[in-house]
């Protein structure tokens, strides 16, 4: 593991602490408010984030049985819908409003008013969005 050489400080206070490989916790009990120290000294074990992402099912993925995504959203659709949008009007202020827009899309055209998360659509218009701020 590599410190990063950064010109800021990011201080954190640490309150329980456990030695490499063992899961006993101990508390900090001096000072009570816990030991202040700079972030960017806390490591984390890559065994350990895989862990975290597993029991909270940080990486959920397809099973890559639909092109158009997950429950079968109609993305290139909504891709094309965009770049019509974009088109005949101007680019919304903030990506917030866009992904608005796009989740209001797929409600629109579901029969069950489903669509997808906010997350899920940002990660799939952020690079159009990147791109057209860039050359703005």
């Amino acid at each position: 593991m590599f410190l990063t050489n950064r010109e800021y400080s990011t201080p954190c206070r640490v309150r329980k602490i456990a030695a490499s490989g063992t899961t006993d916790w101990k508390h900090v009990l001096a000072p009570p408010e816990g030991i202040l120290i700079d972030a960017q000294y806390l490591f984390v074990t890559s065994s350990e984030v895989a862990r975290f992402e597993e029991e909270y099912d940080v990486l959920r993925r397809s099973n890559g049985s639909s092109s158009t995504g997950t429950k079968g959203y109609d993305w290139e659709g909504m891709l094309s819908h965009l770049a019509l949008q974009i088109h005949r009007r101007a680019v919304p202020k903030t990506q917030g409003d866009l992904v608005a827009e796009m989740q209001q899309w797929f409600i629109d055209r579901s029969p069950n008013a489903e669509a997808p998360d906010e997350r899920s659509i940002r990660r799939r218009i952020t690079p159009l969005w990147q791109a057209m701020h860039e050359r703005a």
